[in-house]
């Protein structure tokens, strides 16, 4: 996990990675949800606060200057 500046608004921002191996932007601040945790043996979750934190995507107001095009990911190419 590295703590850095987005380099499109300059908030600070943390870099993790998912659980497929790829790194994801997270704003720093996190912010105390509930969550359910399935619990083994039974249907029933159990609730527990947790620190979440929200994609740097979803609040950067500069985020479509980073978000790779699915065409180019696919290796297809775009259409001018």
């Amino acid at each position: 996990m590295a703590v850095c500046k987005s380099e499109g608004c300059g908030a600070s921002i943390i870099w993790a990675t998912t659980e497929n191996g790829k790194p994801v932007p997270l704003d720093m601040k996190g912010e105390k949800r509930y969550v359910l945790i399935p619990k083994e043996g039974s249907g029933d979750p159990v609730v527990q606060l947790r620190t979440t934190y929200s994609s740097h995507f979803v609040t950067c107001p500069d985020a479509d200057k980073f978000r790779k095009s699915k065409k180019v990911e696919t290796g297809e190419k775009e259409k001018a």
